[in-house]
């Protein structure tokens, strides 16, 4: 039988469905040539005019992740040729503790050069855009970048046949023993990572103060205390101030109101539990109830509004699986410092009376505070209490 003959025994439903078969093949190969066609412009080294293809030798030859970030990436927000540069506060505070400021600010630097979303700059294109005289953004000398690329190596790129192959988010933080990111992240500005050292450790430790809350939301942060902001900064106090003072972040004092002074032993009680930061808070306007009261009160720690504009989280979830698949890996060790209410014995501070008395209820062994927004302070916030049960 010939060709002809064996197609008329076929049904023409058969028929149908071959040429409809033959159609989507070929539709197929059409896009696929046009992918492989765009994929080879798509990706060029920031600064560059001509077209790079990436042999399959050397991605085989490429750290792990580059391969992916060959691809462009979506836009995320901020836009990469925006002013300001995405930045996680426990990236931020991991760069200050392990002491990786300079290189980390190269890290960020970098991501705003890389506008493709390659993952990878070539290090002529970094040398002319970082380090060349009367650049835009001028950050160091060649030899002091050099300095910088070297220490930086294995935490925020690795370097291999001229180019600089970017770490991503994840990468970075497992390399900071950070094995998750709270809180918001923010906007830096790329003028703030352009000045000096002394002025980009104050903005790394700021974020932290912005990343808090919901700027959205309109409710205050809740107070933290200096000692926990230098546990997880490893900032000494007086840092600590100065980095409020350099950035911009704003701090406002608290103050629990106790009842009325006079029971001498309770005066007692209350002056030697909570020592120096105890007084006598007399009430001469009334606001608390009639005027020259004076009551039992002390100071709390104080509560921060930091200077950056939160951000939408976005991928966070995303990265938060990517490091704990890192860590269950054994990629790293896990002796990360974490701070959180169990530390000091449970929450202490409620939006309201009625969370606080729950909480009260659940913990009566420790004082538990909620803010008097019935009494309008303009250098400090009141808060009432309940006072936890003393132990015999």
């Amino acid at each position: 039988m010939d060709g002809q003959e064996r197609r008329a025994c076929y049904s023409p439903a058969l028929l149908a469905a071959q040429q409809k078969l033959e159609g989507l093949r070929q539709q197929y190969r059409a896009e696929k040539a046009v992918q492989e066609t765009g994929s080879n412009h798509s990706c060029r080294p920031a600064g560059s005019s001509q077209t790079t293809n990436i042999p399959a030798a050397e991605l085989s030859a490429q750290p792990r992740g580059a391969q992916q970030n060959s691809q462009p990436a979506s836009a995320s927000s901020p836009a990469k040729n925006s002013s300001v540069i995405k930045l996680y506060p426990d990236i931020a505070l991991g760069m200050l503790k392990a002491n990786q400021v300079a290189p980390g600010r190269l890290w960020l630097l970098l991501q705003h050069l890389d506008t493709a979303g390659c993952g990878w700059i070539s290090l002529e294109v970094v040398r002319s855009q970082l380090a060349a005289p009367g650049a835009g953004l001028q950050l160091c000398g060649w030899r002091q970048l050099r300095n910088l690329l070297h220490q930086g190596e294995g935490i925020f790129w690795q370097r291999g046949n001229g180019r600089l192959w970017l770490r991503s988010v994840a990468r970075v933080a497992a390399a900071l023993n950070i094995q998750r990111l709270t809180g918001h992240p923010v906007a830096l500005p790329i003028a703030a990572l352009l000045q000096g050292i002394g002025q980009v450790r104050a903005h790394f430790y700021a974020t932290f103060h912005s990343g808090r809350g919901d700027q959205g939301s309109g409710t205050t942060v809740k107070p933290i205390a200096r000692s926990t902001l230098q546990k997880l900064s490893h900032a000494s106090r007086r840092a600590q101030r100065r980095y409020e003072k350099r950035a911009g972040v704003r701090r406002r004092p608290n103050i629990a109101i106790h009842q009325a002074a006079g029971d001498e032993s309770d005066d007692q009680s209350q002056a030697w539990r909570h020592g120096r930061a105890f007084f006598r808070f007399t009430d001469h306007r009334g606001l608390l109830g009639p005027a020259g009261v004076t009551y039992n009160a002390w100071q709390l720690p104080n509560h921060y509004v930091g200077p950056h504009q939160q951000l939408a989280k976005g991928r966070q979830k995303r990265i938060n699986r990517e490091l704990a698949d890192l860590f269950m890996k054994g990629m790293t060790g896990n002796g990360e410092e974490r701070v959180n209410d169990r530390d000091f014995g449970g929450k202490r501070f409620y939006a309201s009376g009625d969370l606080a008395a729950k909480g009260y209820g659940r913990n009566p062994d420790q004082d538990v505070y909620w803010p008097d927004d019935q009494v309008k302070s303009g250098r400090c916030r009141l808060w009432q209490l309940l006072s936890g049960q003393e132990k015999e």
